[in-house]
């Protein structure tokens, strides 16, 4: 009866971990987290490929201390810490993937979270919070989920003459000459871009992009 017992108690501390692990599901992309709680409680995923962690924090002393916690865990570059003014998120529009708000004393305007998410990104917060665009899901653990729309006037490119119908015209009322770098990724130098081109195909669907490139030196 014992090891029944023990089997049952150990079954459920196991599924009642697995269940506030899974309450912030972190895919991939730029996850901001406001405030060291929020950061130390996605620890497990800093090493985990395809992301970056960027925490804002008010206090120096907290800013310090997870710095060398993060020098500490191997994970320096990957994760960083910096200071901001509680109210302001330090990002350009459409930006973010996560914001992860554990912690209610920060003041941070719904909307200020909503500019910087990216369509498809994601805010999660306290149900108390007010930081957190509506509308919002519960999740669990006492944390609710916003996710960002995709934009109406904002266009995809899913095939190579943008449709079905190959009439390579875009229907988007936002793109415009460019001003600025939104983010950067490799390949920095290619091979070519006549003949057999290293980037030979690129489209974009559900906030992702998808190219075929060809790396070989020579």
């Amino acid at each position: 009866m014992k090891r029944k017992f023990a089997l049952c108690a150990s079954t459920l501390v196991m599924w009642c971990t697995a269940a506030q692990a899974a309450t912030v599901n972190i895919e991939g992309g730029l996850v901001v987290c406001v405030g060291a709680e929020a950061l130390e409680s996605v620890a497990d995923d800093w090493k985990k490929p395809g992301c970056v962690f960027h925490c804002l924090e008010t206090s120096d002393a907290e800013i310090s201390r997870l710095r060398k916690k993060i020098q500490a865990a191997g994970c320096y570059g990957k994760v960083s810490v910096a200071g901001f003014d509680g109210r302001h998120l330090p990002y350009i529009n459409n930006l973010v993937n996560m914001v992860v708000i554990q912690d209610a004393r920060f003041g941070i305007p719904a909307e200020e979270v909503e500019r910087v998410l990216a369509p498809y990104g994601t805010a999660v917060a306290p149900e108390d919070s007010s930081c957190i665009p509506k509308p919002a899901s519960r999740i669990g653990d006492g944390l609710v989920e916003y996710s960002k729309p995709y934009p109406s006037d904002m266009d995809e490119w899913p095939q190579y003459l943008h449709g079905a119908d190959n009439n390579c015209v875009a229907q988007d009322t936002v793109v415009g000459p460019p001003r600025h770098v939104q983010w950067i990724s490799g390949p920095a130098w290619t091979r070519a871009h006549i003949g057999a081109a290293t980037i030979s195909s690129m489209v974009s669907s559900g906030g992702r992009l998808f190219t075929i490139e060809d790396t070989e030196t020579s």
